[in-house]
């Protein structure tokens, strides 16, 4: 329905001094209904979209057709109350990883270049949920978009936090 056009360039490909420093979480309203595309292997992120009931789909891709390299994903999601149900992996290869370590929780680690890898899993309708996103070795917020008020946000247009935390605008 809403089309990311563009996202930036970024290489998958990232070193660090050591781990990020803690970070407050911060929470996204995200429109109920709206979702997002993108073209495959042009852009790294990390897409949240949410459905009336307590109907997630977190979704990813890589910038591969530009920098020519894969992106490793690790992806967590946590129910901040109730439970994480009808947990159902979107486009996962063999060598990609699905895990539901408790009831509250997702975890997922791929391997992503011209394609799209994610999950979709229920809520308790209007039930927050945080989610960590490490692309290569890097945390960083501005590779989540979203919608809300009717725009689409993220891109580090906004102030977003790694982990964040999202929840529908209605349940």
């Amino acid at each position: 329905m809403t089309s990311l056009l563009a996202l930036a360039a970024s290489g998958c490909v990232w070193s660090s001094e050591g781990p990020p420093p803690p970070r407050l979480v911060t929470q996204a309203t995200v429109d109920t209904g709206p979702t997002l595309t993108v073209s495959p292997g042009t852009g790294a992120g990390v897409f949240v979209e949410y459905q009336a009931g307590g109907h997630w789909h977190v979704w990813w891709t890589c910038d591969t057709n530009l920098s020519g390299l894969p992106c490793t994903f690790h992806v967590d999601v946590i129910a901040q109350s109730g439970t994480i149900g009808n947990v159902a992996g979107d486009r996962l290869e063999a060598n990609d990883s699905l895990v539901t370590p408790n009831p509250t929780e997702v975890t997922l680690d791929t391997s992503t270049s011209t394609g799209v890898d994610g999950v979709f899993f229920d809520t308790d309708p209007g039930a927050a949920i945080n989610v960590l996103q490490v692309i290569g070795d890097a945390q960083d917020g501005t590779y989540f978009y979203w919608s809300q008020g009717g725009q689409i946000l993220g891109g580090g247009d906004v102030d977003a936090a790694d982990p964040m935390s999202f929840v529908g605008s209605s349940p």
